[in-house]
């Protein structure tokens, strides 16, 4: 069983993930497109510098690259894992029929979990962290010191200026309505992201223990 976690960026796919994988455990796959790219920031290579220049004015990587890394991704777990977890694919009309695809490749079901949150909060969400200069962590703009590595040293992420931010909301909803009706409308349910953290959690687990586990 796949669970997609979508939304637009910045709506807590992330956050709710590691709700996830901390209460369902080691049965869990956890495959975040946006790690992954990530990874790519400080790699010399001609795909690293592709990935980063997409990245930095807030459009989407090529759904090419993007599908590759996915079937990759399932190649090396899927006889490991009895359940998939996706943050951040699919984000497009193509990528979901590409996703459709995967699925039936490794004869896998799917339920998609759209989390909503109004442009406003986000904007003002992302606009405020910031990365850890020695790890990397994304940290919210109030911290003082990375709980991971103990460092002081922080910067911006080109990804999280306002115009980058507002780019990427706008593509997300250009293409939201196309994207959902590639799923079959019964796997597809929204949950209101716009609350307490542990109240978004609380209302994924309930909608989990009822649908896959």
């Amino acid at each position: 069983m796949i669970i997609v976690l979508y939304g637009a960026p910045g709506c807590g796919k992330g956050t709710q993930a590691s709700a996830i994988l901390n209460r369902y455990g080691r049965d869990v796959c956890h495959l975040s497109v946006g790690d992954v790219f990530r990874k790519f920031q400080n790699e010399d290579s001609e795909l690293a510098s592709k990935i980063r220049s997409y990245m930095g004015k807030g459009a989407l990587v090529p759904p090419e690259i993007v599908i590759d890394v996915v079937d990759n991704f399932m190649n090396d777990n899927h006889d490991k894992y009895k359940y998939f977890l996706f943050d951040g694919f699919p984000r497009s009309e193509e990528q979901a029929e590409a996703f459709l695809k995967i699925a039936k490749k490794f004869s896998e079901d799917y339920i998609v979990l759209t989390i909503d949150v109004p442009d406003e909060p986000i904007v003002k969400r992302l606009t405020s962290r910031k990365s850890c200069e020695s790890c990397g962590a994304i940290l919210g703009g109030d911290a003082k010191v990375c709980p991971k590595c103990g460092s002081t040293s922080f910067k911006k992420r080109d990804d999280d200026a306002k115009d980058v931010i507002e780019n990427r909301l706008k593509l997300y909803h250009d293409m939201y309505d196309s994207l959902v009706k590639v799923f079959n409308e019964n796997k597809v349910f929204i949950i209101d992201g716009n609350c307490d953290i542990n109240i978004v959690s609380d209302s994924i687990f309930k909608l989990l223990e009822t649908k896959v586990f």
